[in-house]
């Protein structure tokens, strides 16, 4: 039996809240004038609100680089790189900035950091803010970290490398209950324990189809223990003089232990041009949601079909109307604090 399983009654309280009451929004950043704002989008319309009556930061953000607090209602994302790096916590309910300190790694290993943490991922259920420490001494090296979201320290939670190949921005999430990390790269998929950071599988990607293809815009249905992502294909043009190269999108699943990669449907979702790591899931509406250029796609989980292709409202005439995508399906935090017998 799965851990999920154990300790689905003494959680059912929360799950409950989790469940209940759907306020259809996303949030996310404004990218305008070089300077982000915390803003939120109604999923059946588009409508953006923005919320930060000042910008939070000015660009250098690191897209697919975020993650939402359903509880406490908070967002966070980074930005910058190496020594410079930052991390943000956003009051969801304002759009006010909370913290925004600089990382630093206090058990570096050696002073090659290139980024101190990314493809952030929270854990609900232990309020922690898990991602994977990037470094470079004349190879790539990935570690599993958390950081203090008010001082900014990050915490190396793996001895020894997960991996030495280039993950992907925005191919990640969290089993808060399983306590796992799960990220992609361009080959493999891997899931990692949180505990000790050490990888539970490292696993090759089982590609379903022929030519150019890569797992995008990776979360985690932890109602369901699903992983789904984005199936990107680059095929030839049909145009035979044209030496161009097409995309094609397909709603997939992905199985962590054994890298076997299913199609959902067979037909295309969409085309190029998806943002990398702006999606999210709704595990009770039985929806897929990610960003294509200046629309939202909405997709069915259990047959992969478009179920609404949504126009984003542009204020402020924005490079991206919304950034760094996050979806919550609760209209008011629950009473805190949460008590679990785990």
């Amino acid at each position: 039996m799965k851990l999920k399983h154990l300790l689905f009654l003494p959680i059912l309280v929360l799950f409950s809240f989790l469940l209940n009451g759907q306020s259809d929004k996303i949030f996310g950043l404004n990218f305008a004038n070089s300077e982000l704002r915390f803003t939120t989008m109604d999923i059946n319309t588009g409508a953006i609100e923005i919320l930060s009556p000042n910008p939070l930061s000015p660009d250098i953000f690191q897209q697919g680089v975020s993650d939402f607090d359903p509880i406490e209602k908070r967002y966070f994302y980074t930005r910058g790189s190496g020594n410079g790096q930052q991390i943000f916590t956003v009051d969801a309910l304002t759009g006010l900035t909370i913290s925004s300190p600089s990382m630093t790694v206090d058990n570096d290993p050696g002073d090659n950091t290139v980024s101190a943490i990314t493809n952030i991922a929270f854990n609900w259920l232990d309020g922690e803010l898990y991602g994977m420490n990037y470094q470079y001494d004349g190879s790539e090296k990935l570690r599993l970290a958390k950081v203090d979201l008010e001082t900014g320290e990050v915490s190396l939670i793996s001895e020894n490398p997960v991996s030495t190949i280039p993950f992907m921005p925005g191919n990640s999430d969290i089993d808060p209950v399983n306590r796992r990390y799960f990220y992609a790269t361009p080959d493999k998929i891997f899931t990692v324990d949180l505990d000790n950071g050490e990888a539970i599988y490292n696993t090759t990607i089982n590609y379903p189809m022929t030519g150019t293809q890569y797992t995008a815009n990776l979360t985690y249905d932890w109602q369901n223990d699903i992983v789904y992502c984005l199936h990107f294909l680059s095929v030839p043009n049909p145009d035979p003089f044209s030496n161009d190269f097409t995309s094609e999108l397909r709603l997939s699943t992905i199985n962590p232990e054994t890298g076997e990669m299913l199609l959902i449907s067979d037909d295309i979702t969409s085309n190029d041009g998806f943002s990398m790591g702006d999606c999210d899931i709704d595990p009770s509406g039985n929806r897929y949601f990610y960003i294509r250029q200046n629309e939202l796609y909405v997709v069915n989980l259990s047959d992969g079909t478009v179920i609404n292709q949504i126009p984003i409202d542009n204020q402020n005439n924005a490079v991206a109307p919304i950034i760094n995508m996050s979806y919550d399906d609760l209209t008011q935090p629950p009473a805190l604090p949460i008590v679990m017998d785990m």
